[in-house]
């Protein structure tokens, strides 16, 4: 057997976001803070703790902040202006995208409309430090950030290199704070994203065990979230989870289910994690994995009871998320289907990896048949 040589970043640091001062003051004397609004106490607070250590920090905090190219832009200029020397991002998966972004763009001169013509950075970025908010980082160990254009109506996944320094502090205290319901979705998404990185084509030995292992765990939180989600028990548990599922998707890339919620929910104005909920069983049952060997084992796993399982993992799937009380149709979001559309192109691209049948075609019908 040949040697196993791993090494991945970004580096993990699980504990209070206060060692975030200690860290960061090594990285400049600048710094750029991205934070929703909705989390502006916990922003200030590190700005408060960076200024402590001789970093001068700018807060760039606004509501429902996103990843989008005029949030892109008006970043961007803020990191380039102020001449940071590093970018720390506080939230959930658009935050974090938002700030991956501004790291890997802020040396150069491209803008939003460069990634979204060309979804590739090559230059190195600024040092990065994340901190998520809520118990999910579907793209933890993918150097990729999405990125939208309401002007142009197209979203895209962009790939960048790993930026000189790239740190992630899982803090149980910020994550606890999220509302019950959006844990809830978090739960469903972890567990949606280890379905998909068990079952994917990409999959090899190493990555099938740990996507069973990322679903297990999953499927553990998805069972206790309702009567468990204020335990401190089970916020560790959903760390845990978060960084197994983010693992088992770094060796495969996100799947098609989660490319198809992320360009729908952009173009259709709704949560991507409910989208992502509501989508992944018709995606299950779809012929982008039709014939899979892996769905009876995935059923297996799924089952309530050892040794039991429907054999189809769609329906496993929807009836545990049936329990959570998650919608079943993208109308429910007040999704129009004529403004689906475009997403199916968009998804098309960002998953495509080779496969021929990840056509826009197919996540048509998808949409179609879920709507």
């Amino acid at each position: 057997m040949a040697d196993l040589d791993m090494r991945f970043t970004p580096r993990i640091m699980i504990g209070s976001a206060v060692r975030l001062g200690t860290d960061a003051a090594s990285r400049g004397e600048r710094a750029l803070i991205i934070a929703d609004s909705a989390l502006d106490k916990d922003a200030v607070s590190l700005q408060e703790q960076l200024d402590s250590f001789g970093v001068s920090a700018i807060l760039f905090a606004r509501d429902g902040l996103g990843s989008d190219s005029e949030s892109l832009d008006e970043a961007l200029s803020l990191a380039r202006g102020s001449r940071a020397r590093m970018v720390v991002s506080v939230g959930g998966d658009k935050v974090l995208s938002l700030g991956r972004l501004v790291s890997a763009l802020a040396p150069s001169r491209l803008y939003a409309a460069n990634v979204l013509e060309s979804p590739v950075v090559e230059n190195k970025g600024l040092p990065l430090l994340e901190v998520p908010s809520s118990g999910r980082h579907s793209l933890l160990f993918r150097h990729e950030a999405f990125l939208g254009d309401r002007k142009g109506n197209r979203s895209a996944l962009a790939s960048f290199q790993p930026p000189a320094d790239h740190t992630v502090i899982l803090d149980s205290t910020l994550i606890a704070k999220t509302p019950r319901r959006i844990t809830e979705l978090s739960a469903a998404l972890r567990l949606g994203a280890a379905v998909e990185s068990f079952l994917s084509p990409r999959s090899t030995f190493l990555s099938e065990v740990q996507a069973r292992a990322a679903v297990e765990t999953a499927l553990v939180l998805v069972r206790r979230v309702r009567e468990e989600a204020d335990h401190p028990d089970f916020r560790s548990a959903e760390m845990d989870s978060q960084l197994i599922s983010a693992f088992s998707s770094g060796f495969t890339g996100i799947g098609p289910g989660l490319s198809l919620a992320w360009a729908a929910a952009w173009a259709g104005g709704f949560p991507r994690a409910a989208g992502y909920a509501i989508l992944l069983p018709w995606v299950l049952e779809s012929p982008l994995y039709a014939g899979s060997a892996r769905a009876g084992s995935l059923s297996r796993l799924l089952a309530d009871e050892p040794g039991a399982g429907s054999g189809d993992p769609a329906e496993d799937v929807r009836g545990l998320f049936g329990r959570l009380g998650l919608p079943g149709r993208l109308r429910e979001l007040g999704a129009d289907l004529g403004k689906l559309i475009p997403a199916a192109g968009w998804a098309a691209r960002m998953a495509g990896g080779g496969r021929a049948d990840f056509d826009e075609t197919a996540f048509r019908d998808i949409l179609e048949i879920a709507s």
